[in-house]
């Protein structure tokens, strides 16, 4: 039997999340894509409608389990179910829009994630981000009193991915040191 972390992708349709858990799954991903109706939001030919699966093998009795969540808000009854039991979140934001509508996504995921940011690990990637998007995206975080690590990332590239994940376990790891107990590595 295999123990499997929970890691999940969230984000805006046409963000990323399925081509990053491809780019990183060891086993082919299970994908659950159907055409995408809302061709007015994204330009992509199919979506996720229930939600993605992959897995990075660490050693032969332990996991990380990746899910990519959709994206759109009519499956946001699927959010609350595929959080339970995660220890984090990478949250995929293409960036490749006007400033308003990254911080209308920055809104949105704040508030219609809020339990799983206030108990688990985040991280912010910027997808086709620019210094301006990822400027954007700290202020409004500051602004708004929400500490969250952002970086850029493709989604396509997987040391992109791996250095996301690798630095969401770390955020992780640091929330469950006791209050105030941070040690020095070296």
């Amino acid at each position: 039997m295999i123990n499997g972390t929970k890691i999940l992708f969230i984000g805006p349709m046409g963000a990323g999340k399925t081509t990053a858990i491809t780019c990183i799954s060891d086993d082919p991903p299970i994908k659950t894509e159907a055409s995408n109706s809302a061709r007015h939001i994204s330009d992509k030919q199919t979506t996720t409608v229930a939600m993605d699966f992959g897995r990075i093998y660490m050693d032969q009795f332990n996991a990380i389990d990746l899910y990519g969540i959709p994206g759109q808000e009519h499956f946001d009854f699927l959010w609350p179910i595929l959080e339970k039991g995660a220890l984090g979140a990478i949250f995929l934001l293409n960036c490749d829009t006007t400033d308003q509508i990254i911080q209308n996504s920055l809104e949105k995921f704040c508030n219609d994630f809020s339990r799983l940011r206030d108990n688990s690990a985040i991280v912010i990637a910027l997808n086709r981000a620019n210094e301006n998007a990822v400027s954007l995206c700290h202020n409004w975080l500051r602004e708004n009193n929400i500490v969250l690590p952002v970086l850029m990332a493709d989604p396509r590239n997987r040391d992109d991915i791996i250095m996301t994940l690798e630095l969401l376990i770390a955020t992780a790891e640091v929330d469950l040191l006791p209050e105030g107990e941070i040690h020095d590595a070296g």
